[in-house]
């Protein structure tokens, strides 16, 4: 598992670093000769006040600690009461994540490999980039899967032919719940690398649009981690583990935002370093979040999901109701952010 890990990183870091150094050699001359008039230079900060941006580091970071824990604190309680709670917000989540990748991530990859200023030697293929690097996070976190499960079906497949009917069902459920954490592990990587982007965002904003933004922001981060935490909290996990994974979420977003406090005399977001950077970025994290959405989350957790379909009628509308609900909720802050 861990070699298969280590080939599939380094083929994404050698694809990732080709492009982006193809586009930067060929970016800085043909801003001119395509862009006309289309000013492709920084924009100066005209109002910028240090200690509001500061603050907002502390909020993100509060917001976002609420919304995983509490999330996980929830699926440490053990009743009937919380477990339909928490299958509540876990539907609500799945609506949140499907909601990011639709109308949040894809149509801001889109904006970024059609924008005037992409270096000219990427600028023919354009928007199809968008769904070549979505694809390919696709096709990658598939192999992940199927990599990290082929120990575990090798070990299922043995014991189907020494174990009795319940011991059999034992190992299916365990084979569940490892497809459940390497699903889990797949979508956290995935909103960790948009939730970086975000930050870098509010931490460049100037102060007219700062403040709507940041209120943006934190409902949005607020609603992913609550997302997040439900699906690992029902994971088999040890409580540390959940722990730790719930660490790396609310300090992304800010470690974003003091990047781009350190960085906004320089930051340009029409220099091609950055349109193409933060194009891939949205594109691989959009592929990431639709797969796990349609065949980790609705696959797995409601299609072919043995508890779901014994539920009540009444529940299960709830629970649909809940992820539509969810994702009308990232519909709507697409208004501001």
């Amino acid at each position: 598992m861990r070699t298969f890990l280590v080939i599939a990183f380094k083929m994404f870091s050698l694809l990732f670093a080709s492009l982006l150094t193809s586009a930067l050699a060929h970016g800085s001359h043909g801003h001119d000769h395509d862009h006309g008039l289309i000013d492709c230079e920084a924009i100066e900060l005209e109002e910028y006040t240090l200690q509001t941006h500061i603050y907002g580091v502390f909020i993100i970071l509060a917001v976002s600690a609420l919304g995983i824990f509490g999330s996980i604190w929830l699926g440490t309680k053990k009743s009937n009461s919380v477990a339909t709670a928490l299958q509540l917000v876990k539907m609500f989540g799945i609506g949140i994540i499907a909601g990011t990748a639709w109308i949040h991530l894809l149509p801001h990859a889109f904006e970024k490999f059609s924008s005037p200023c992409l270096p000219e030697s990427m600028s023919r293929y354009g928007i199809s980039f968008v769904g070549l690097f979505g694809l390919i996070a696709a096709f990658l976190v598939q192999l992940l899967e199927v990599g990290s499960s082929r120990h575990n079906h090798s070990i299922h497949a043995h014991e189907e032919q020494v174990l009795p009917i319940k011991e059999k069902e034992s190992s299916e459920l365990a084979h569940i719940q490892h497809s459940s954490i390497i699903g889990t592990y797949v979508l956290e990587f995935g909103i960790l690398t948009h939730s970086l982007v975000i930050g870098l965002a509010l931490g460049v904003c100037p102060d007219d649009e700062y403040t709507t933004l940041l209120i943006a922001v934190a409902f949005h981060q607020l609603f992913e981690g609550m997302a997040l935490g439900s699906l690992i909290a029902t994971t088999v996990l040890s409580l540390t583990t959940k722990i730790y994974l719930g660490l790396l979420y609310p300090l992304t977003t800010p470690a974003g935002i003091v990047i781009g406090i350190l960085v906004r005399e320089s930051f340009n977001e029409n220099a091609a370093a950055a349109i193409v950077t933060q194009g891939i970025l949205d594109s691989l994290s959009s592929g990431i979040l639709i797969y796990t959405t349609y065949c980790s989350l609705m696959g797995d957790e409601i299609n072919h999901h043995s508890g779901f379909k014994a539920y009540s009628p009444i529940f299960k509308v709830a629970c649909f109701l809940m992820m539509y609900l969810g994702a009308a909720a990232m519909a709507v802050l697409a208004l501001w952010a």
